[in-house]
């Protein structure tokens, strides 16, 4: 039998086993989980994204972490409905391949509001390719460590005979602003580094995977800590690992919806969420201890 994973999670699961995309309830900031990119991804992500919206989204913290990429096409249509018609979403260039720019359509758009993107050292290919465009084109915030840094565009070429197959790289990826995804020998710069960057050790980042994994299977019934903005944090029976990156996250979501609301009651126009410079932000460092 053909067993389908899927690979669109929300945060964990409702006591009727339905999904809560929720990690915030004022502001309504919604969490999205995406594992791989499949067939499916960008039709299955852009129904989820618009009924949020409808549901009274008023942020997106979307989670590429530990996401080993998947299908180019996939990729391009989930930048493609963020982003306004024309933009660059990625390149492709080779040493005996000319450049291919792939740029978004007219159709399938999500109306706009602010994001934050989730990255980390197992995001690679077309996670990396959504991560950094949604960057480049100044629509998501960034946040957690750089990306793997895994950009090559590959070919399989059939032998004769059918007595094997080939696989050749041809070309790499490259970002809008023309920066390459691969991580070449002896590389300094590669993959997407994060506009916020959160370090967290090798320790705690397997526990947050573990338990995003567990408060994400079905029946699961221990609730994660929520948040309510000005509220200290609900926790949940046991003491969580505590997610940094997804903790900050939320707090740029929520600090940027605030200081929107406040503006507009000012009678000022609400801005688009903005990043930070990589010159002016430090790495957030983990404790020294975790319990």
């Amino acid at each position: 039998q053909e067993i389908e994973l899927p690979t669109l999670l929300g945060f964990d699961r409702n006591t009727d086993n339905s999904w809560n995309y929720f990690v915030s309830t004022e502001p309504r900031i919604a969490y999205v989980r995406l594992t791989q990119f499949t067939p499916d991804s960008f039709k299955k992500l852009h129904m989820l994204v618009s009924s949020l919206h409808d549901q009274g989204m008023g942020g997106l913290i979307l989670d590429l972490r530990w996401n080993p990429g998947g299908l180019l096409d996939e990729a391009q249509k989930v930048v493609d409905m963020f982003v306004p018609a024309g933009t660059v979403i990625v390149k492709t260039s080779g040493r005996a391949r000319p450049e291919v720019v792939y740029t978004a359509g007219n159709d399938n758009k999500e109306p706009y509001f602010p994001m934050v993107v989730l990255v980390n050292g197992f995001s690679a290919s077309a996670a990396e390719i959504v991560s950094g465009s949604l960057q480049d084109n100044k629509r998501a915030v960034i946040v957690g460590s750089r990306s793997f840094g895994k950009g090559s565009v590959q070919e399989i070429m059939q032998l004769d005979g059918d007595s094997g197959q080939l696989k050749l790289t041809v070309a790499h990826y490259f970002l809008p602003s023309g920066r390459l995804v691969h991580k070449l020998k002896d590389a300094k710069d590669w993959g997407v580094n994060p506009d916020i960057q959160v370090l967290m050790d090798k320790d705690l980042e397997e526990k947050v995977r573990a338990q995003l994994d567990e408060q994400q299977l079905p029946y699961h019934l221990i609730k994660p800590a929520t948040q309510t903005a000005g509220a200290p944090a609900t926790q949940a029976a046991t003491q969580p690992a505590v997610d940094l990156q997804l903790q900050a996250a939320e707090n740029q979501l929520i600090g940027y919806i605030i200081t929107q609301k406040r503006r507009e009651a000012g009678g000022e126009a609400a801005g688009p969420m903005t990043a930070p410079t990589h010159a002016d932000t430090q790495p957030i460092e983990p404790p020294a201890t975790v319990d």
